[in-house]
């Protein structure tokens, strides 16, 4: 397997120039089409420009061609501060402290185990901003659990992963061996939820969402996947494949997920629901930097599942080198999905050199999908494969690329669009564009989309509707270890209400609940001392929300609450 230098994908000089056999015992790490090849190093030979090893495979995906990837294991490549190298034989940690100090004059701390909070068949269990940092979390078989504010910082490392071939038993039945199974945060049972919370770095999957109608909302999801297999930041699986219904139901929403080295969400044997209110949903997310470990992928990877319905997301950034700017990979029997009203841009590829391609993959014979009022910009309009205009079965050949209606595509001619903000990825039309009230009516999607006048416009936002946003609506918080001390406590003015008995808010042990009735939308916004917005949250149909203290930095500040077009403030001393 050559090693060899690319234009695209310079390599470190430390590859190179090396004596004979140098990388052998190292693990070597290769990018392939669907996911990683990894192998042991049994030798190596090194020039000036190239590095050959040879080695043998420990999975399927073993390549024997040049190509991205990394080398692990090799105590002579430890040549940089924060660098570390474990011999397991010797049961000796070698390191290269920060600044180059001596390693024994520093906190060192290694894992210690798997589950920081086992929740596994527990009922009614709510965590409230906690932080957690090498360790993860089971909800296995847990029904309405809240997890709310909490933070998770490397949930999972493994080194090599066999997805293919650890056969069904491990495939499906070992979710905390990261060796066998899905390691993560594992949530299965029912009506369990995870809001208002991060996850950042796992090598395999960040969330796993399982069961039924369990829900991922308003969270920061980053860096997982790291060693490139069939992972994502959040996976829905169907795990007891004797239960029909099992992962129906489960929901991913106004979620941030970047950084994942193949598809930032993963979609596997979802179940099929008996009615629409039982789908699968992939809604109100912003999906950005993906695939950059493999080639055939997108921002949302699907396999065998059925009727997931995916809406109002911002799709953008995907950084491989085939295929690219897929939004979403379909396929090993995904069939009815139905897509519409998402955003997808090009960005800034991770990797230069990227080939501009292809926005869907389609399973080959799919007629059910439903694909409609997406926006496409830098994109390939549909090159081949007629599109039916009877409804359903629009899709001719259920080929790539193609097969949706009241789609709008733009590449060089944004400007004819009359979008509100190109420039910043604002997509909604302005007034004159000629978008508006160009789509065809689609029998069957009333409940599916808003159209007042009755005549749909091309694309993801409709014109004169409130323009949609995506992702999570709270900064990302600097993660701190060990932990600083934080504000725990807040001395608040007079807490006044919009209206009698339709608003109330209430300071708590290292937090303050924000509470209005069923119906009543409203929007809280705190601002630091020099105006900065350092927190929102809105609540379309009323209900509380809580605002984690001890996520706030210390001193004063404003909070501002908006109801019905009128405001209240009061400060906030935070300490």
């Amino acid at each position: 397997m050559p090693i060899g230098q690319d234009g695209s994908n310079p390599l470190p000089a430390a590859l190179f120039n090396r004596s004979a056999n140098f990388f052998s015992g190292g693990l070597i790490s290769i990018r392939n089409y669907w996911y990683s090849g990894i192998g042991e190093i049994t030798g190596s030979t090194s020039s000036a420009t190239n590095t050959t090893v040879t080695g043998v495979k420990t999975n399927s995906m073993w390549s024997t061609t040049n190509g991205p990837g990394f080398v692990s294991y090799v105590l002579g490549l430890l040549d940089a501060p924060n660098e570390w190298y474990r011999d397991s034989a010797l049961k000796t940690l070698y390191l290269w402290a920060p600044g180059g100090g001596d390693p024994s004059s520093h906190l060192v701390e290694a894992k210690k185990r798997i589950l920081g909070f086992d929740l596994r068949g527990k009922q009614y269990v709510n965590l409230i901003g906690i932080r957690m940092i090498a360790t993860s979390l089971s909800l296995e078989s847990a029904n309405n659990c809240i997890i709310d504010g909490c933070h998770f910082k490397y949930v999972c490392h493994c080194d090599e992963y066999n997805w293919w071939e650890v056969g069904a038993e491990g495939f499906w039945h070992n979710p905390f061996d990261p060796y066998m199974g899905y390691a993560g945060i594992f949530v299965s049972g029912s009506n369990n939820v995870i809001k208002n919370s991060s996850v950042i770095g796992s090598a395999l999957s960040g969330i796993i969402l399982n069961g039924k109608y369990n829900t991922v909302t308003n969270c920061r999801i980053h860096s997982c996947d790291y060693i490139a297999n069939y992972q994502a930041g959040v996976s829905f699986m169907q795990r007891d494949r004797l239960d029909p219904n099992d992962g129906m139901g489960n929901v991913v929403s106004h979620c941030s997920i970047k950084g994942c080295s193949r598809a930032n969400i993963q979609v596997a044997q979802a179940a099929k629901p008996a009615t629409p209110a039982n789908r699968t949903r992939i809604e109100y997310n912003d999906l950005g930097l993906a695939a950059y470990g493999s080639n055939e992928t997108g921002n949302i990877a699907a396999q065998a599942s059925g009727q997931v319905e995916v809406s109002h997301n911002w799709m953008h950034d995907v950084g491989f080198l085939q295929n690219c700017d897929i939004a979403l990979e379909y396929d090993q029997g995904a069939r009815g999905w139905i897509i519409h009203h998402n955003v997808c841009w090009k960005g800034t590829p991770l990797l230069s050199g990227v080939k501009e391609g292809l926005h869907f993959f389609l399973d080959f014979g799919d007629a059910d999908a439903k694909v409609y009022n997406n926006t496409w910009i830098n994109s390939c309009e549909p090159a081949r494969g007629a599109l039916d205009t009877a409804w359903p079965g629009y899709i001719a050949d259920g080929g790539i690329g193609h097969g949706a209606l009241n789609m709008l595509y733009a590449r060089d001619d944004t400007a004819k669009w009359m979008f509100a903000n190109a420039k910043n990825n604002d997509y909604s039309l302005r007034t004159g564009s000629p978008a508006i009230n160009a789509g065809k009516v689609l029998p069957g999607l009333t409940a599916e989309t808003t159209v007042p006048d009755g005549q749909p416009d091309l694309g993801a936002y409709e014109f004169g509707q409130p323009v949609w946003k995506a992702g999570a609506d709270w900064p990302e918080q600097p993660w701190a270890y060990p932990p600083r001390d934080i504000p725990s406590a807040a001395a608040f003015g007079a807490v006044p209400a919009l209206n009698s008995g339709l608003f109330a808010a209430r300071i708590m042990p290292g937090r303050l609940v924000i509470h209005a009735p069923k119906g009543l939308a409203w929007q809280a916004n705190l601002y630091d001392a020099r105006g900065a917005l350092v927190w929102m949250h809105s609540q379309p149909d009323g209900g509380a929300t809580t605002l984690l203290l001890g996520s706030m930095p210390a001193g004063m500040h404003v909070l501002r609450v908006t109801r019905a077009g009128k405001s209240v403030t009061w400060k906030a001393m935070i300490k």
